[in-house]
């Protein structure tokens, strides 16, 4: 082999290493990108949980007031009157 066709081949495999590498390189940025996705995803699932929890805690303890607050207001009735001897 002569001298220009040896560096040829050195500088084809050089760039082949270098093409290898970036696209290795966007590989793993590619998973990262998925990775952070389904992260993100799995977050927003989990606020979306809690924001249902929070509401639904809302609205029990709303419903509690208000049967309670009828309740006193039924002893109080029952309180006044009058009794018989």
């Amino acid at each position: 082999m002569s001298d220009v066709t040896k560096q040829s081949k050195g500088r084809r495999d050089k760039s082949r290493d270098m093409v290898s590498s970036f696209e290795f390189g966007i590989i793993k940025l590619e998973v990262s990108v998925e990775e952070m996705h389904a992260t993100q995803e799995e977050r927003i699932g989990q606020i979306e949980a809690d924001v249902s929890h929070d509401d639904l805690r809302g609205e029990m303890q709303g419903a509690l007031n208000a049967a309670v607050h009828d309740l006193l207001q039924q002893n109080e009735a029952l309180d006044v009157t009058p009794q018989n001897p």
